[in-house]
């Protein structure tokens, strides 16, 4: 055969295979494919999607708050009131999942909830059951809860209300197949009440944010799971704002929240607290009231909002790598209550310096803030307390850019 011949067919024959391989290869996952943001607007319960940037009004009603996403997105918890009810994305009605309760987490498909009159709870939007996890005291309730990393235990304080005053009765931990939980009733003065924050990631400790009547500041403090003992930081206890945020970050590697360095600070600063090691140091925060904070997945990046002062105006701050970007903000601007999206590549804050309320989005590394979704409702400061109260989106940007449509 001619050598030029050959040549001319082998180059064909490489071409067809590489078209070949082209056309069975699937395309890549848009970053935002598939997430979608729920959210309380003027007329009820919103959900919004990413894809194609469309509108849904999901329950209609007032008094709506705290949307959260079962893990598959199908399926969101709100409370309505004082209860909690779930709405599936398929269009049918909202349903109660649980009575006078506010929401735990997600166990799957299902919702956990805690009730002052019906103790810890589950429902499955699947089987429309409802079953008890962790059963009402005989006297008198559940004042917080938090589960370990596993699921397989969880920590919880029983409470008393009288005159006003609100008194600690035992703080409980869960023990796997017992019927009974182990109690703890001189651990802390029942006049100081003990609130589960956060766990070490070997579900050995559990840090509980200890808290005394007319206080403005938090006592953090690590509970023993093992011997059921309370014990400070390397002989220091910190202390952290009662009313700023507080964040775990989504690896269980790292709580981050607003405190004070010392009792002559104006100003709030970033206290870390490495869960693993035990250990906690601060980061610089800003002449201005500090308006929520958030870390990012793998704990390495945090940022944090401020508020107006007579020096510094609005902005949204990202602290990594020992130096402070504001990637957004500036006079004239009110962005507040940041939250990364799961790759660290974005975060997505509130706008309240317009006509209405929006959520915009921003690169971590670069200044600039785009639009997302408008028309969150205000806040009333009742039922919804705070900003964050009207948000959750279902994030599915954690999946790599290689990721491939199934």
């Amino acid at each position: 055969m001619n050598r030029n011949l050959f040549r001319r067919l082998f180059l064909l024959m490489a071409v067809a295979v590489m078209l070949f391989a082209a056309g069975c290869t699937p395309e890549a996952v848009p970053r935002d494919a598939g997430s979608m943001a729920a959210y309380i607007g003027e007329d009820g319960l919103m959900l919004y999607r990413f894809d194609d940037q469309s509108n849904t009004l999901l329950h209609r009603g007032r008094y709506l708050s705290a949307p959260a996403f079962a893990k598959s997105g199908q399926y969101v918890y709100f409370r309505g009131g004082s209860d909690m009810f779930c709405v599936a994305l398929d269009g049918s009605r909202a349903v109660l999942a649980a009575k006078n309760a506010k929401f735990v987490c997600v166990d799957g498909e299902a919702g956990v909830f805690f009730s002052p009159t019906e103790g810890v709870t589950r429902y499955d939007p699947i089987s429309g059951e409802t079953s008890v996890v962790i059963a009402q005291p005989e006297v008198g309730y559940i004042g917080s809860v938090m589960f370990s990393p596993d699921g397989s235990r969880a920590v919880y304080t029983v409470c008393n209300d009288d005159i006003g005053q609100t008194s600690l009765l035992a703080l409980c931990v869960s023990v796997p197949g017992a019927s009974e939980p182990d109690s703890y009733t001189s651990v802390v003065d029942h006049n100081t009440i003990p609130t589960p924050v956060a766990w070490t990631p070997d579900g050995s400790t559990c840090v509980l944010a200890l808290s005394r009547t007319g206080s403005d500041t938090l006592s953090l403090m690590q509970f023993s799971i093992i011997d059921g003992t309370l014990s400070d930081f390397s002989g220091r206890t910190p202390q952290i704002s009662a009313n700023g945020e507080l964040w775990i970050s989504a690896d269980g590697q790292t709580l981050i929240a607003s405190a004070y360095r010392s009792t002559s600070d104006m100003f709030e600063s970033l206290f870390v607290l490495d869960l693993a090691k035990h250990t906690y140091s601060y980061l610089p925060g800003g002449y201005a009231p500090m308006i929520g904070n958030t870390i990012s997945i793998d704990g390495k990046t945090a940022a944090y909002s401020l508020g107006e002062s007579e020096t510094t105006a609005y902005g949204i701050f990202v602290c990594a790598n020992d130096k402070t970007l504001l990637i957004c903000g500036g006079e004239g601007t009110s962005y507040v209550y940041p939250t990364f999206f799961a790759d660290g590549r974005e975060l997505y804050f509130f706008n309240t310096a317009g006509d209405q309320i929006s959520v915009c989005r921003a690169y971590a590394n670069s200044s600039g803030a785009r639009e997302l979704v408008a028309g969150i409702a205000e806040p009333d400061g009742v039922y919804c307390k705070t900003l964050r109260d009207t948000l959750c989106i279902y994030d599915t940007t954690a999946r790599t850019d290689d990721a491939v449509a199934e």
